[in-house]
């Protein structure tokens, strides 16, 4: 278990002009932007899990006393503003003790116990709610799961990260926030361009085999010309997880959430030139459309985390 802390602001990133009045903390080696509070064994934590929460505890001291008292440097005195906890779904869910995560998702049709949610900051997923709130509801304007933002908090005992000033002392969920490296990255994306390029490889005239070759031969080229370094040379079947067929619902089996940033661009140049103009067939032309959105996604995830 690692615990960090990095500010919002600092030399910016490679975007940055000169006369950025706010630049993000994105440009400089990261011992000098990012910096390590702890790093604890997984052995000792599950063997004593009490061990996490004091270490959060101290955390939470530390913070509330660099607000509120402050810190001297040079005969000026620097407050320090938390502006909150991010990290992996995991982690939120054990740092925010919280009752409603994902690994709390109904598992069945149906059971004896309700299910008590899946997100800290809604109740989607929670089925003793005096209205059905499902949580698989995405994709249109005004989801169930809206309205209920911020409505029940998602703790019975709140986390000793909550001692830290936010809010005007108000204990709040939104003080816990989604890594949107995870959830994109390592997450959505990930299993958006696997579904992605399996989709539209059936437009190549070859084997699933072939088709692999053609596109692995296809992708080295673009990183050749944009001088990247990918951590995965080949493009494979098991990559994709589509080791029968094109019929395999894709399995993404990277671990880098960076590789799921070049394989954006790449399959962007890949359908411009192989997809656009060559179908009408507005399955493969949706492939393209949602391209070019979580290009921007990955692409812009990086400020966005700094900011949110």
């Amino acid at each position: 278990m690692i615990l960090s802390v990095h500010g919002a602001l600092g030399k910016g990133c490679r975007r940055s002009t000169s006369d950025d009045p706010l630049k993000l903390n994105l440009v400089g080696n990261t011992f000098l932007t990012h910096y390590l509070f702890c790093a604890m064994p997984i052995y000792l934590y599950n063997e004593c899990p009490e061990a996490f929460y004091m270490m959060l505890d101290i955390q939470a001291e530390e913070f509330k006393n660099l607000f509120e008292t402050g810190m001297v440097i040079n005969n000026r005195r620097f407050f320090i503003c938390c502006l909150g906890v991010k990290g992996d779904s995991p982690y939120i869910s054990k740092a925010g003790m919280m009752e409603r995560s994902f690994t709390r998702r109904p598992t069945r049709p149906s059971s004896k116990k309700a299910a008590t949610g899946i997100c800290h900051l809604c109740l989607a997923g929670k089925e003793d709610f005096e209205v059905d709130v499902p949580f698989e509801e995405y994709g249109v304007e005004l989801p169930g799961w809206l309205p209920t933002v911020g409505l029940v908090k998602p703790w019975a005992n709140p986390s000793p990260l909550l001692k830290i000033p936010f809010k005007h002392g108000v204990e709040s969920a939104e003080f816990f926030h989604f890594d949107l490296f995870h959830n994109w990255h390592s997450g959505m994306g990930k299993y958006y361009i696997a579904s992605a390029v399996i989709v539209c490889m059936e437009l190549i005239n070859l084997s699933i085999d072939g088709a692999f070759e053609f596109l692995s031969e296809d992708f080295m080229a673009y990183c050749r010309k944009k001088k990247e370094s990918p951590y995965h040379k080949k493009l494979t079947k098991s990559l994709f997880g589509v080791e029968g067929s094109f019929k395999d619902c894709p399995d993404a089996a990277w671990s880098k959430g960076d590789f799921t940033r070049l394989l954006c661009q790449w399959f962007e140049d890949y359908c411009s030139r192989e997809v656009v103009g060559k179908t009408l067939d507005p399955l493969y032309l949706k492939c393209v459309t949602y391209l070019y959105l979580s290009k921007f996604v990955s692409q812009s995830l990086w400020c966005f985390r700094l900011l949110l």
